[in-house]
């Protein structure tokens, strides 16, 4: 999972462990001044540009650094995901599937912001039907 060092199976010793560590978050984009706050796993986003040419479901194309993407309920997190991660299978057949389950993360966060989009009220509550 997220929150488990994965390079340790890769090792002999936690002193080669730590280099590996180090040497590959040298190869990974910096965390912007305004998320090195959080912890690493809320901060881990917004590192990262847009992988895809044309942007995807949350970042316009070389504009957005990073979206903060959260749901009412657990379930509805899951169901989500697991819609996205069959529909990658759907799309690329050749793919073969995981031998093994995976584990996730999920965060509970208070939010106070002073302003936000709520797409279940109107004027953009009539896409609702293309959701």
């Amino acid at each position: 999972a997220q929150h488990r060092v994965s390079t340790l199976k890769l090792v002999d010793t936690l002193d080669e462990q730590s280099l590996l560590e180090d040497l590959v978050e040298d190869t990974k984009p910096h965390i912007p001044l305004e998320c090195r706050h959080l912890h690493y796993l809320l901060a881990t986003p917004f590192r990262y540009g847009s992988v895809y040419p044309y942007g995807s479901r949350f970042r316009r194309a070389g504009k957005t650094k990073g979206v903060y993407y959260a749901t009412e309920t657990v379930l509805t997190a899951v169901a989500e995901m697991a819609f996205y991660r069959l529909l990658f299978f759907a799309e690329a057949p050749a793919t073969p599937w995981p031998n093994d389950a995976a584990e996730y993360t999920a965060f509970a966060a208070a939010i106070k912001c002073r302003r936000a989009i709520d797409l279940t009220r109107p004027p953009l509550d009539r896409d609702e039907k293309a959701w």
